[in-house]
């Protein structure tokens, strides 16, 4: 079963990329390329520099996720050097896929350049990775409790209430915020060790890490035209079409996320203007 598992592993991107690219067929057949430059065109070219500079933002925030985790293994590193790491490390693992490893191979280069070992470089990358997920929880749980997103009819979900949700991705932050609070001493079991960071620290990665979902988020907000949407009813679809499109490992979710966002904008703007 594994070995089969195994097997099928590399082609999971390209099944979500196939299904993306038929959804879109589907749903955009009813428009011609021409409605879509329209639309195109109509954003005011205010609005695109705003997203663009929300862009850089987002890519210099992340860069604190590496100063976070060179911290964290004891660590000190020049500001300079850290966002080099991080705006190179980032643009790969994010727009190729396969984060941890595409990611943590560039990072590998530079860091042992500047004399880190390979278990330093790791545990700055798994930082770095655990940082994103916690702000995830963060601002998800946040959006899904009090501007729940409205779902079309045809998706199911798991779950009774995307309030519940919610609430269980803010208990997994108290729950972290209270491990690292409470367990100062290496924890081990068998082969395997670790360390909370202290409280600070983590409260540093809660911090930076929501902003930087908020960030993203806003890249693509600024964009849509007035249509009645509030931030953070749209964030919690937005998540969710990220997340989608980071588990797919296609390369830079293409496709993925846009099908997902496509599915839920439909319901307030023309496909056209989504896209």
């Amino acid at each position: 079963m594994k070995k089969t598992l195994k097997k099928l592993t590399p082609f999971i991107s390209i099944i979500f990329f196939a299904f993306a690219l038929w959804f879109l067929h589907e749903e955009l057949q009813q428009y011609d390329v021409e409605e879509v430059m329209i639309q195109l065109s109509d954003i005011p070219n205010i609005y695109i520099f705003f997203s663009l500079i929300l862009s850089f933002l987002s890519y210099l925030l992340l860069t604190g996720y590496d100063a976070l985790g060179v911290r964290y293994i004891g660590e000190e590193l020049a500001p300079s050097k850290i966002i080099r790491a991080g705006y190179v490390g980032y643009a790969f693992s994010h727009n190729i896929g396969l984060a941890l490893i595409t990611g943590g191979s560039i990072r590998y280069r530079i860091y042992s350049v500047w004399g880190f070992s390979g278990l330093q470089v790791t545990q700055i990358v798994a930082f770095s990775a655990f940082t994103l997920w916690i702000g995830f929880c963060t601002i998800a749980g946040l959006a899904l409790i009090f501007a729940t997103p409205s779902l079309p009819n045809e998706v199911m979900f798991p779950f009774v209430s995307l309030r519940i949700l919610g609430v269980i991705f803010l208990l997994m932050v108290v729950v972290y915020i209270w491990a690292c609070h409470k367990f100062k001493k290496e924890i081990s079991f068998k082969s395997w060790s670790f360390n909370f960071p202290d409280t600070k620290l983590a409260l540093k990665q809660v911090a930076i890490a929501s902003v930087d979902w908020l960030l993203m988020a806003l890249v693509l907000f600024v964009l849509l035209p007035d249509i009645g949407i509030s931030f953070f009813s749209f964030v919690g679809a937005f998540l969710l079409a990220q997340i989608v499109g980071l588990f797919s490992q296609v390369p830079g979710g293409l496709g993925v996320f846009e099908s997902i966002m496509l599915m839920y904008l439909t319901n307030f703007m023309p496909g056209s203007q989504v896209l």
